[in-house]
């Protein structure tokens, strides 16, 4: 039953559509590039990416504080304080790697990249709290909304990273 559980949530989060799809164009709002098909396909995969590190890390945390004997959680803080500041390297890494390298017009391939980072990270930071509060005294909804603001550096790590690559004038050259 896991098992299944687990293929299925893959198979949505990283289900790829074969198909040659038009894409968006310069008149189109931000919603319709969101809702385009390749829009929400990276949505997809950057929110289960962000999910699986935040269940990771949430999985960490729980495990060092049984292990640990740590009756404060203090195992567990470090984990979630970690799952916090990491946000902004995961988005680095996804950008840097060519996620958001579509056919976009750059205010939309913005758009794509801060909205889904985002939301990546406020799911990170969702997962993590929620499997590491089970054995620490965590206030579950105060650091959800706290993660609902610091997913703005996120979003802006994403965002300015594409603007970094897309410079012609900071990018390195082999002469």
């Amino acid at each position: 039953m896991i098992k299944y559980k687990l293929a299925l949530f893959c198979t949505f989060f990283m289900s790829v559509d074969s198909e040659d799809q038009e894409q968006p164009t310069a008149n189109d709002t931000v919603t319709d590039v969101l809702k385009h098909p390749s829009g929400t396909q990276v949505i997809k995969y950057v929110t289960g990416v962000f999910g699986f590190i935040g269940v990771g890390i949430g999985f960490t945390g729980l495990l060092a504080n049984g292990l640990l004997g740590s009756r404060v959680g203090v195992a567990g803080g470090f984990a979630l304080t970690i799952s916090f500041f990491s946000g902004t390297i995961v988005a680095a890494m996804l950008t840097l790697a060519g996620t958001f390298d579509l056919e976009y017009d750059l205010k939309d391939t913005y758009v794509l990249s801060f909205s889904s980072t985002a939301v990546g990270y406020v799911v990170m930071t969702l997962f993590s709290i929620i499997i590491i509060s089970i054995t620490s005294g965590l206030r579950v909804g105060r650091l959800l909304i706290g993660s609902v603001f610091l997913s703005i550096p996120t979003g802006t790590t994403a965002l300015l990273l594409i603007w970094l690559r897309q410079s012609t004038e900071l990018q390195p050259t082999i002469d």
